[in-house]
């Protein structure tokens, strides 16, 4: 979460942030948005929509 935090802040909103690299749960992907992230990458996404719903 610090990192995409840290980017975040370098970028100052000049660009997006894809968080990815080991997320397979709903709560990580959802903490990652919360530290700054505007993307998701993860081959879990049909699991985190799962997640969602239950």
């Amino acid at each position: 979460m610090s990192d995409v935090s840290l980017l975040r802040e370098i970028s100052r909103d000049r660009c997006g942030i894809k968080a990815s690299g080991g997320i397979r749960t709903l709560e990580q992907a959802q903490e990652l948005i919360l530290a700054g992230a505007t993307r998701i990458g993860t081959s879990y996404g049909v699991s985190l929509i799962q997640q969602e719903k239950a």
